[in-house]
């Protein structure tokens, strides 16, 4: 069975938190603005393709996300994109 990854992201152009193949995943957003709450969060695919959606700066994605490149997308309240985070899954 695969491992649990913890990802911490910060907005930094460049860098890409990476991890190996896993089968869920626990996000921290680390840089969020002070206004704008209450957030919600996104995770897709390198084609934009949704994969899960939920509340709050922080959560556990229990899918399994194999080889690629993903983003999680943060939302204002009013549904305003506010962030854009990167992450790679590689063996």
């Amino acid at each position: 069975m695969a491992p649990v990854a913890s990802l911490q992201l910060t907005a930094l152009r460049g860098e890409m938190a990476t991890v190996a193949p896993t089968r869920e995943i626990d996000i921290t957003v680390t840089d969020a603005p002070r206004e704008g709450g209450p957030f919600r969060l996104e995770v897709v695919d390198g084609s934009g393709k949704q994969l899960w959606s939920g509340n709050g700066l922080a959560a556990q994605v229990k899918r399994s996300f194999s080889n690629g490149v993903y983003f999680v997308r943060l939302y204002t309240a009013d549904g305003n994109l506010s962030r854009e985070y990167g992450f790679a899954v590689k063996k």
